[in-house]
């Protein structure tokens, strides 16, 4: 079993052998190695996203079980060991964002009660500064382009290629038109988007993590979700009618595990982002060789959705 101590900053492995075993398995299995260290500090925040819980104190802890995200995890812990890294600092770097927004016992209580509301409704969550709630309160929904997102400004948990993903599978092959097969150079494939789009994200599901990971103070709930997409994709027609717009939830896939996909790479990401839970808009130009703008905006009458807004405490900022 394995755990995170904050006391003493580090993993706690309490099954040697079993660790052991998992170990030389993975050497065998070895879908990492050729990942560079940046991917794997990646993949490493997006697993800890979804093993990190929140008590009732407020306080993020590592619930680690026997399920995938866990396997993934003891796979990492080799591949860093294997380069020599020290993954224990890795992890405290992780926990260290829920000092920065943390939550307080009195925080959770007020939330849980304003959650009960909503039960059985379908809802979006934005998660965002304070700063930027009213204007969200007001109606304005704020699109960004896919290519800012791999700024190097935002945190681990918000950067990401959007207009690529990279699949590293071990022996790897193309069959051609004639049946004959052949391996594919370091066994990676690329898939491209077509062009620059405009992304507005959301969360389908609430997590108390999601404050830290995305470093956010508040989050507001959209409550009539299906009529707020309707809205949103109505007003974008009208303000942008040589564009098209689409949304839907996102599909995450295991880069290193799975090729196949029947959505648009406008919808795919990475698995170690699925603790995002994210459902976004995507808009584009009809035109492939219009310009996509960093930042559109679009205003909705206020009126139409229905919301509530959660905060979180903010602390050493």
């Amino acid at each position: 079993m394995l755990t995170f101590d904050r006391n003493t900053e580090a993993i706690q492995i309490h099954d040697q052998e079993m660790f052991s075993f998992l170990t030389d398995l993975y050497r065998e299995t070895n879908r990492l190695s050729g990942l560079p260290n940046e991917k794997l500090d990646e993949r490493l925040n997006g697993i800890l996203g979804e093993l990190i819980k929140i008590n009732a104190e407020g306080e993020p802890f590592l619930n680690v079980k026997n399920k995938q995200h866990s396997f993934d995890l003891v796979e990492l812990i080799a591949e860093y060991n294997d380069r020599n890294i020290d993954i224990n600092q890795l992890i405290k770097n992780v926990f260290e964002k829920f000092n920065k927004v943390y939550l307080s016992k009195t925080d959770i209580q007020q939330i849980e009660e304003k959650l009960a509301n909503f039960d059985g409704k379908k809802c979006l969550f934005k998660f965002t500064d304070s700063k930027h709630v009213a204007n969200i309160l007001d109606g304005e929904v704020r699109f960004c382009s896919a290519s800012s997102y791999k700024k190097k400004g935002y945190n681990i948990s918000i950067r990401d290629d959007e207009l690529n993903i990279w699949y590293k599978l071990r022996n790897l092959r193309i069959v051609n038109g004639k049946g004959d097969s052949m391996p594919v150079i370091n066994d990676q494939i690329e898939a491209h988007a077509f062009s620059d789009y405009w992304i507005s994200c959301f969360s389908k599901n609430f997590a108390y993590k999601l404050f830290a990971l995305f470093e956010y103070d508040s989050c507001v709930i959209i409550s009539n979700a299906e009529e707020f997409i309707r809205i949103v994709k109505k007003q974008f027609n009208k303000d942008f009618s040589s564009s098209s717009i689409i949304s839907n939830c996102v599909e995450y896939q295991d880069t290193t595990r799975r090729l196949k996909s029947k959505h648009p790479i406008e919808l795919r990401k990475p698995s170690y982002y699925s603790f995002e839970e994210e459902y976004r808009f995507v808009a584009y130009p009809n035109n492939n060789d219009a310009v996509v703008t960093p930042v559109e905006t679009i205003k909705i009458d206020p009126s139409t959705f229905e919301y509530c807004v959660l905060k979180a405490n903010r602390k050493n900022v």
